[in-house]
């Protein structure tokens, strides 16, 4: 059951929204299944492998079930609650801002301690964007964790994109106390796109890993694009750990050359993890 009610005032030029938010939800525990196998009898289990790495945000904070895959569902009894305040202005600018929590009746051993579901109160989830001018936002995404006595900000992600007829760009940060491996993680990235013609541009993107102080990826491209495809031709140079003769992992470029056909109707441009 989900409930909001939202408080809308008029402004001169734009309007404001506070929305209370709530929801309710409730089945059977989640479990290990038990599953019987081979003849002896031998018991073994289904064990979580497409969904170890969500992340909980302001994206499935209202969801009643926050697991992206099927090996995993989020069960018992549970209270989803938060208030998000947006400002909207006609000229395209505005802001927005979101606060919640996940409430359980009973700990979930199963879910994953580094999401910040795990016990009977989640993390705060804190989300911002903003739009100070058309065509430029920025976002800041946090998960506060007030049961731990260090590193309470378990998880922090920055950005900003702009955009106009001719440059289009975007930067993110992200840290996180644990990623999917349980190792700390902190990088940056940058990409962007220069328009030379209508048809034609260059892009860039790099990634720079801060725990290792090394730059994971950078890529260089031509791109070609009308009503109906995008082509991307793209050098990338990798970064990427081997194993040396001498032993132990050694760090060693990786360059190859990608050629990308989106069709307009069909998937997405850009780039992607």
């Amino acid at each position: 059951m989900d409930i909001s009610w939202p408080f809308l005032k008029v402004l001169k030029g734009g309007t404001v929204v506070l929305e209370p938010l709530a929801q309710l939800a409730t089945g059977s525990d989640s479990r290990n299944v038990p599953v019987v196998v081979g003849a002896s009898g031998a018991t073994t289990y289904l064990y979580n492998e497409d969904s170890t790495s969500f992340e909980f945000d302001e994206t499935n904070l209202f969801r009643a079930n926050k697991s992206p895959g099927f090996d995993l569902y989020e069960g018992g009894q549970r209270m989803n609650v938060g208030g998000r305040a947006t400002i909207a202005y006609d000229d395209g600018r505005g802001a927005s801002v979101l606060v919640g929590r996940s409430f359980r009746s009973e700990v979930d051993p199963l879910l994953p301690s580094r999401s910040g579901l795990q016990n009977k109160s989640s993390d705060w989830i804190v989300a911002a964007t903003v739009t100070p001018i058309r065509g430029v936002n920025a976002f800041v995404r946090t998960r506060y964790a007030p049961d731990l006595t260090d590193n309470r900000f378990r998880r922090i992600e920055a950005g900003i994109d702009a955009s106009n007829k001719y440059i289009s760009g975007s930067a993110r940060y992200v840290r996180d106390n644990q990623d999917a491996n349980g190792a700390p993680l902190e990088t940056f990235e940058m990409r962007g796109q220069l328009n030379l013609t209508k048809r034609w541009g260059l892009t860039a993107y790099g990634q720079r890993d801060l725990e290792a102080g090394v730059w994971r990826r950078r890529d260089l491209g031509v791109v070609y694009t009308d009503d109906c495809i995008r082509i991307d031709v793209i050098y990338q140079n990798e970064d990427r750990y081997s194993q040396a003769s001498t032993g132990g992992l050694k760090l060693q470029a990786d360059e190859s050359v990608v050629l990308r056909l989106t069709l307009a109707t069909l998937g997405d441009t850009g780039y992607s993890d």
